[in-house]
């Protein structure tokens, strides 16, 4: 059997996955989807409707909700982790819900993903921080001498 929640809705058909469906967009459904796996730790479309088969669910739900997602709790640990600020929590989740957008046509395109992800000045994971030479300098181990042997004897 296999599991939907990390289908875009194009690409699920009424019995198996559509044959031919799958575009870039698709790509840009699946990054949204992965992303916000990776920022709670939660799957997509954790609180749909058992009742309901999860293709109905990856067609007419939202894979999540800001407000489950992001608990205090979350927002706490992905602001230390991240050092991303309430705002750019907000932004980065209007990106998220763009990229899983039901039409395709909707959705963003990967550079315009670049472009927003660049936009914000926490997301660390973009922007990397080399230390400065100064700083391997003073971190750099220095000899111990207090076992040297070649002194002489006065």
């Amino acid at each position: 059997m296999e599991d939907h929640r990390w289908t875009a809705p194009e690409a699920v058909g009424r019995d198996v996955i559509s044959k031919g469906k799958h575009c870039l967009a698709s790509d840009i459904y699946g990054f949204g989807l992965v992303s916000f796996f990776i920022l709670t730790g939660k799957e997509p479309y954790a609180l749909a409707d058992r009742s309901q088969s999860m293709r109905d669910a990856v067609r007419k739900e939202e894979p999540a909700k800001f407000e489950d997602s992001f608990t205090e709790e979350a927002k706490a640990a992905l602001r230390e982790h991240s050092h991303l600020t309430e705002d750019g929590i907000v932004e980065l989740w209007g990106l998220l819900t763009d990229c899983w957008a039901k039409d395709r046509h909707q959705r963003p395109t990967i550079n315009t993903v670049i472009e927003r992800l660049n936009a914000l000045p926490e997301v660390s994971l973009i922007r990397r921080e080399t230390p400065s030479t100064d700083a391997q300098a003073s971190q750099a181990p220095t000899p111990d001498t207090s076992s040297d042997t070649s002194e002489t004897a006065a």
